[in-house]
């Protein structure tokens, strides 16, 4: 029994330096990080006495020289962020027949399954294929209205 105790001590003891060793690698990539990050501030604020003395330089300009650059480098806040009904309203303007489509091959779609519960194949079959045909004339309208926006960009652009 003492010696399977004795193995555990050392066992623990082994533990114990490794715990040891880590600290003291740790407090020593700390240090670096630190005198690191310490470079890195006085390196930013060299910088900036820099920066600063080249915004003095600008003092030296011309008033018309900087009210061009004012101009230049006036900001103005984004648009506010549309919301998702009006982003609709804009694309069913943008391109009316695309929802009309999807409305038809919706309807279709469920009729065709009434159809199949009623138990009338022949409807059934007949929507299907209405249905397809929707879809195909939705696609159709689709790529249309890309094509239609970007040759009213490229026209947009020209003039």
């Amino acid at each position: 029994m003492a010696p399977l105790a004795e193995k555990e001590v050392a066992k623990i003891d082994n533990q114990t330096e490794q715990k040891e060793q880590t600290h003291q690698n740790d407090s020593v990539k700390r240090e670096e990080k630190a005198q690191k990050m310490k470079e890195r501030l006085l390196n930013a604020q060299a910088r900036g006495v820099e920066e600063r003395k080249a915004a003095n330089a600008s003092a030296d300009m011309s008033p018309e020289l900087k009210q061009e650059m004012e101009k230049f480098f006036v900001w103005t806040p984004p648009p506010p962020p549309e919301t998702m009904g009006e982003k609709l309203k804009r694309k069913v303007k943008q391109n009316p027949i695309v929802p009309i489509g999807a409305l038809a091959t919706v309807g279709a779609l469920t009729y065709g399954l009434f159809s199949f519960i009623r138990g009338d194949t022949k409807m059934q079959q007949y929507m299907m294929r209405a249905r397809v045909a929707a879809q195909g004339g939705t696609i159709v309208a689709v790529a249309a209205g890309v094509a239609f926006m970007l040759f009213r960009d490229s026209q947009n652009k020209k003039s």
